[in-house]
């Protein structure tokens, strides 16, 4: 098994070559290590045409899907839905701030795993925090501007 560069190291190597004559020796290394070189060696008559169609491949005729089978999970802490989190929001349970910040955590841990899983490209923590004391003194007041504040 030959090591592999790819994410930040690999777009390193592109830019350091891109543009100068180091690119024609990687360009040769790499389409020697992907085969490249053995499929344009080929003679014509060994090689298929392409299928160039935009129409769906079906990868296998049985799509028996024994999990529509599986009841409901049973209520429990997670996953909230919108009523038990405006209804945890009304009687105190839980704050606004509380959930902006454990779920700007939980994405934060998801985008440590390798490759990244983060659901959020960036993040504002200050604008988000904002946004949830407000929303917290409007459930606070009795006055939520949705349903989702209570």
């Amino acid at each position: 098994m030959t090591d592999r560069i790819s994410g930040s190291a690999l777009r390193a190597l592109v830019a350091a070559v891109r543009r100068t004559p180091l690119r024609h020796l990687v360009t040769k290394k790499l389409r020697a290590d992907l085969g490249i070189d053995r499929i344009r060696a080929l003679d014509a008559s060994e090689r298929e045409p392409l299928p160039f169609s935009s129409a769906p491949a079906c990868a296998r005729a049985d799509h028996d899907r024994p999990s529509l089978a599986l009841a409901d999970p049973p209520p429990g802490p997670w996953p909230m839905s919108s009523a038990i989190l405006a209804e945890a929001y009304r009687s105190g349970g839980a704050s606004p701030v509380d959930v902006v910040t454990r779920a700007l955590a939980g994405a934060r841990e998801l985008a440590t795993h390798t490759p990244p899983m983060g659901p959020i490209l960036d993040f504002d923590d200050d604008r988000a925090l904002a946004a949830a004391a407000d929303s917290a003194e409007r459930i606070a007041r009795g006055q939520p501007r949705s349903a989702l504040e209570g």
